[in-house]
């Protein structure tokens, strides 16, 4: 027998398949022979292995397949005790039948008069690379496919280790490296060095001898080396207990921090903690991760990873299994016991699972979404909040707090501006919006952790996640922008306030979710949330009678809440609200100033309720809604004419003005003329594109209903042009309607053609 040639000491230890891996070692070793005399482990690689003992991958000359093979690293290896406990590693992992722990196949004397480890290969490597690889290919955003398959192999694990400490077998070590993964999804844990044996049974057949004499065969361990000494793990997933050498306390839990530790790794794409910052230790023992998940997180998730990861072991999950029956639970989309849902999430549930097609609620949104849209994202306030007095006395005391202050005025700023409304006028910047934002989001997570009493960094954080949500919402990520919006609600429902400002930010907040979840769902999946926000809406006013901003509030409510009565196709109650709230709107300018926010909302609520009057057959009240928000828009004009949105909203109203009808004279044209402009301006922009088309086919429908078939014809010729290839909501649907107006004008251009040369002739 030849001994194993090693990498040299300068080789970087990688995993399989990793970049700057060991070099392939090509070389034969005569391990175990066949009956020929032909060695039965050759060609070996070297793979990154643990801390005590070195991996390679062999090929198995006798059963033609590759194979790991471990042994104990050289400096180790003239150790008796460190031998020992080798060996019982490999009997450890050989007792422990179970799908989801790596095979033992075999034990073999090395040339050094150690042993090697025959174990299964699974070639795709650790979930640890999977994890850097999937973070590294969505940095910002959720790939669900992707993500709930890194989410399926951790809950196999925790089935795993479960099943170990049915044998009183803890872990200790449980880790992203130590859990390896299949071509065909196969989960396995691996690497028993560190294990803990507390049943007496399994100790007894990992320890006793197997030869008839009395004597050791060398196959079993000679001394008992089951009992804990010093630290046992990997500083950055080990638990508390395990680090203050607390044996007592070493159970089940124990394994479940490691595992907490893991889905927190899948949570945030790096370890929980950086052992290399000064406060790592006391950092694990208070709870606060250095380790952030990302925005995208849904906040059960997260819930399990913190629970799972509780400094009290008593907090935490009793078994592995408990923790992989919560993760179960939230990949069928059902309630976790570490997050109790918001009833908002509770009602989103319901409504996934029990919603019909309404075709009332698509030709709403296909008429309003965009308009709403656009109106949401100007409607974003810029709200510095003033530094109190006690706050200027607390940073003239602490220079550390005055400079995170500083920094939290800058994110501030920062996240002001890109949420800004104009930005939403240049094309191609949504991505890199969002990506800013987000990053906002992830500093204000990091200040929470470090200060979770902090009232003002809560509401801080709310509005800027309630900012990213709506821009999210805006981008076709309506799923996330839920998740957002609900984090904002627990950080403002944490901590109650009784102020203008804190009742105005509250409804704010559940009405952008309300408005996310009719975007994804319907008009209708919105009306349980927004007839709350309404009763919402009440108590502030009752709370701050006379308040303009509470009035405000209530009208914005009223306004949402009858577009989802219309939708749900309860007519007279839509009818009854927006009459309600427009009214309340004209009384509200009548005795204060109109500033650009709220004449927004105004002639947005106007557009929408002359629209539902119109079309239930309320043609006068429709006319005076229509005239409002004409009147409103012309101030925004007046304004700030230079202001792309609000030449938009001018368009818009000028177009339901014109349809309602009446004695004061508007033309279509007028509206035309101004949607082509912000378009002309703005030609990336697929919301302009998308309300100019919706324009010129109602005015092309118009057109039939006259018996003008040229002028129908062309406007919905223009119609299929400025569409395009645009892809944003209800396009496709409104390429199908130009081109019918279009085959229609010629077919009655050519009725027209034929009657006339009947009547020459």
């Amino acid at each position: 027998m030849r001994s194993v040639v090693l990498p040299g000491d300068d080789d970087v230890p990688e995993e399989d398949g990793g970049p700057g891996r060991r070099p392939a070692i090509d070389e034969t070793v005569s391990l175990v022979s066949d009956a020929t005399g032909n060695a039965r482990y050759g060609s070996l690689r070297s793979l990154d292995g643990g801390g005590q003992g070195d991996v390679f991958v062999a090929r198995d000359a006798m059963l033609n397949r590759d194979v790991i093979l471990k042994k104990l690293k050289g400096e180790l290896a003239d150790k008796e005790e460190s031998r020992q406990r080798f060996l019982r590693e490999i009997r450890i992992g050989a007792l422990l039948e179970h799908p989801g722990i790596a095979p033992v196949y075999d034990i073999c004397p090395s040339p050094d008069g150690g042993w090697f480890g025959v174990y299964r290969y699974l070639p795709r490597g650790s979930l640890h690379r999977l994890i850097l690889d999937y973070h590294a290919a969505h940095p910002a955003v959720i790939d669900e496919v992707a993500f709930r398959a890194l989410l399926v192999h951790f809950a196999a694990a925790c089935r795993a280790i479960d099943f170990a400490h049915s044998q009183k077998v803890f872990h200790l070590d449980v880790k992203p490296r130590n859990i390896v993964i299949g071509q065909f999804g196969e989960t396995q844990v691996i690497d028993w060095g560190l294990a803990w044996i507390q049943g007496e049974e399994f100790r007894r057949r990992v320890e006793e001898r197997s030869g008839t004499s009395g004597e050791s065969d060398g196959l079993t361990p000679a001394i008992d080396v089951s009992d804990p000494r010093g630290f046992r793990g990997t500083r950055a997933y080990a638990s508390p207990e395990q680090h203050e050498g607390r044996w007592g306390a070493i159970g089940p839990r124990s394994d479940v921090y490691g595992l907490g530790a893991t889905l927190s790794e899948i949570l945030a794409g790096c370890p929980p903690f950086n052992i290399k910052l000064a406060t790592y230790r006391e950092d694990m023992r208070a709870g606060h991760l250095h380790g952030v998940p990302k925005p995208w997180v849904p906040r059960a998730l997260a819930a399990i990873a913190r629970r799972a990861m509780a400094p009290d072991p008593q907090q935490r999950y009793a078994s592995a299994a408990a923790l992989a029956d919560d993760v179960d639970r939230f990949l069928a989309d059902e309630p976790v016991s570490a997050f109790p849902d918001p009833w908002q999430t509770r009602a989103w549930r319901w409504v996934k699972r029990h919603r019909t097609p309404v075709a009332a609620a698509v030709a709403l949104l296909l008429t309003s979404a965009v308009a709403l849209g656009v109106g949401y994202v100007a409607v974003a306030r810029q709200r510095d909040r003033a530094v109190t007095a006690e706050a200027v006395a607390r940073r003239e005391r602490d220079v550390a707090l005055r400079n995170a202050r500083t920094a939290r005025r800058v994110i501030q700023e920062l996240d002001v501006e890109i949420g800004d409304d104009f930005w939403a006028t240049i094309p191609e910047t949504e991505g890199r919006r969002a990506m800013m934002m987000e990053k906002a989001a992830a500093h204000y997570r990091q200040l929470l952790a470090d200060h979770p009493g902090d009232a003002e960094i809560a509401a801080e954080a709310a509005q800027v996640l309630r900012r990213l949500g709506n821009l999210l919402r805006t981008i076709g990520r309506g799923k996330e922008a839920i998740t957002l919006h609900d984090e904002a609600i627990g950080l403002l429902e944490r901590f109650p306030d009784d102020s203008e400002t804190a009742w105005r930010d509250r409804i704010d907040v559940a009405i952008d979710r309300a408005a996310t979840l009719a975007t994804i769902a319907g008009g209708p999946a919105a009306l349980p949330a927004r007839e709350q926000i309404v009763a919402l809406a009440e108590r502030f006013r009752e709370r701050h009678p006379g308040s303009h901003l509470a009035l405000m509030v209530e009208g914005r409510a009223g306004a949402e809440l009858a577009l989802s009565l219309h939708a749900a196709g309860r007519s007279d109650a839509a009818v009854a609200t927006y009459l309600a709230t427009i009214d309340l709107f004209r009384r509200i300018f009548e005795t204060a100033p109109a500033g650009r926010d709220d004449l927004i909302v105004a002639t947005l609520s106007a557009v929408d309720g002359a629209a539902c009057l119109r079309e239930t057959g309320h043609i006068d009240e429709a006319r005076a809604a229509s005239a409002s928000a004409l009147e409103w828009s012309h101030s925004l004009l007046a304004a700030d004419a230079a202001d792309a949105n609000h030449r938009l909203l001018r368009g818009i109203a000028l177009r339901e003005r014109w349809l309602a009808g009446g004695a004061e004279v508007v033309t279509i044209d007028e509206s035309l003329a101004l949607l082509e402009g912000v378009l002309a301006e703005h030609p990336a922009a697929g919301g302009f594109r998308s309300v100019l088309a919706e324009t010129l086919l109602t005015a092309s429908d118009r057109a039939f209903d006259e018996g003008d078939a040229t002028a129908a014809r062309d406007r919905a010729v223009r119609a299929g042009e400025v569409l395009g290839a645009t892809a944003a909501d209800g396009c496709d649907v409104m390429r199908v309607a130009a081109l019918m107006f279009e085959i229609r004008a010629a077919r009655d251009a050519a009725a027209a053609g034929a009657a006339g040369a009947r009547a020459r002739a």
